[in-house]
């Protein structure tokens, strides 16, 4: 079972509003994340979201009654993505065998970048894998099972990024031709920029 963690709690404080809610076409950034996973085919996402504040839990219309997709609450949010991340783990069907980290500010990586990813991760064989554009590092990041027990070891913000520094020399980097990949929106020129690029 191939399982999605996509992790939608965050506070938004360099955005100054909560930046979830922002609008890419007809859809908000978080749905138009949520959307792309499950286009992708995955098995299951788990959506991690605050338990106050700037809390998803709400889904689109289209994602509602979508049985592959679990909310999670993390009450923990405020000490950083690992919380949310652990949270997230910690509900994988036991059947899960590649976990991918997802991040919901992340809305324009294109669903058929999603399963390339995880197509040429299984037939690889590898632990740790990573898109790459134009030589820079993107998201999504995908583990196999075996390695969740030393994620959930994680702590602070810095999510997975110490396994792929651990296992360097095992991290499969797969070139894509996407720039959503690297596309961070943190600030409002972000969004004002990714907003220009953006094509429903």
């Amino acid at each position: 079972m191939r399982v999605a963690v996509l992790l939608a709690a965050g506070a938004s404080r360099r955005m100054g509003r909560p930046k979830l809610d922002l609008a890419f076409g007809s859809e908000t950034m978080f749905s138009r994340s949520l959307r792309n996973l499950l286009a992708a085919g995955l098995d299951r996402v788990l959506v991690v979201v605050a338990s106050g504040g700037e809390a998803r839990g709400e889904l689109n219309e289209a994602h509602k009654d979508d049985e592959r997709v679990e909310v999670v609450v993390n009450p923990y949010s405020k000490d950083g993505l690992a919380s949310s991340l652990r949270c997230g783990l910690e509900r994988l069907p036991q059947e899960t065998r590649v976990v991918l980290v997802a991040l919901a500010d992340k809305p324009l990586v294109k669903p058929e970048t999603i399963r390339m990813l995880t197509e040429t991760f299984d037939k690889a064989g590898a632990r740790i894998a990573h898109p790459v554009y134009r030589g820079e590092q993107g998201h999504p990041v995908l583990f196999v099972a075996e390695l969740v027990e030393e994620l959930l070891t994680l702590r602070g913000d810095r999510g997975g990024k110490s396994l792929l520094t651990r296992y360097r020399d095992e991290v499969l980097e797969i070139a894509v031709d996407d720039p959503g990949v690297c596309v961070d929106i943190d600030t409002p020129e972000d969004y004002e920029k990714a907003s220009q690029a953006f094509k429903p």
